[in-house]
């Protein structure tokens, strides 16, 4: 073992340490069992434990949090506090449990994204006080052509070039792009990919996801189909999303896709995938 890998090894050891110390400490606060031995909770912490005031205010504040989701708060002994902190707002006492599962596997990015999509948010362009609400794919195409006219100009001022381009201009009738017929392979051609990203420009397939697209994810899994057939491009964030089963209807239209978080159904493909996600992980 080089010392390099020794001080990942240790650097790993030391952080399971501290999630178990963070999950003992509001118990020890609310027992005033510091008072014995420290002025305050927050030098107590710093004292036998090493660990800053700001994550001792941060954990003693997320506890109120924690009421009635005893799963996520014994979920912070194994993936620490800030896992746990992203999605403890988002979580009900139904689906705690599975979310507390959830945070194993998952990167902080997939947490954070997740978190939104639970609590419902929405994009739009705004401009001042007046803002017109768009779906993903609209946004992120918006962004894109944006970019292109230059980043110092408004959204107001980018919306209107664009629209004036338009109106200039004779727009094409669409033209459905031929593909060839997958093969037996893991290998994705050429071809099918550049068909593939056609279809959402480049974006996440992902409704309301503005991010560029990462992987070609097999909604049937290659496992069992081997076939391309039904591949799409998604972001890495969303990728994890779907081998977590987050997504309930992933063989149907993506811009139909619903989250659901306690009755999911998974494949030996998602659990090999979650496995070597918690290898990463951990």
């Amino acid at each position: 073992m080089t010392l390099h890998q020794q001080f990942v090894q240790l650097g790993k050891a030391r952080n399971q340490l501290t999630y178990q110390l963070l999950q003992l400490l509001p118990e020890i606060f609310k027992q005033k069992i510091y008072i014995k031995y420290a002025a305050t909770i927050e030098e107590y912490a710093g004292k036998f434990a090493g660990i800053s005031n700001a994550v001792v205010k941060k954990r003693l504040n997320l506890e109120k949090h924690l009421e009635n989701k005893p799963n996520l708060k014994k979920a912070i002994a194994t993936v620490g506090m800030h896992k746990v902190a992203i999605i403890a707002t988002a979580a009900t006492p139904e689906n705690e449990k599975q979310l507390a599962k959830d945070l194993k596997n998952m990167s902080k990015a997939a947490i954070q994204e997740l978190s939104k999509e639970i609590r419902g948010n929405t994009n739009s362009i705004s401009e001042n006080s007046a803002s017109i609400e768009i779906d993903g794919e609209t946004l992120f195409l918006f962004k894109k052509l944006k970019k292109k006219l230059g980043n110092n100009i408004s959204n107001k001022e980018a919306l209107r070039r664009i629209i004036k381009k338009l109106a200039e201009s004779e727009i094409p009738e669409p033209t459905k792009k031929k593909t060839k017929k997958s093969i037996p392979s893991r290998y994705i051609s050429k071809t099918i990919s550049a068909a593939t990203l056609a279809q959402t420009s480049g974006r996440c397939a992902y409704p309301t996801c503005q991010r560029s697209a990462e992987h070609f994810h097999h909604r049937e899994r290659f496992a069992d189909k081997k076939s391309h057939d039904s591949i799409i491009p998604i972001c890495k964030i969303h990728h994890e999303f779907a081998h977590n089963n987050l997504i309930k209807n992933e063989l149907d239209d993506p811009s139909s896709w619903k989250i659901d978080i306690i009755n999911r159904k998974s494949s030996w493909a998602d659990e090999q995938y979650r496995k070597k996600r918690m290898e990463v992980l951990i």
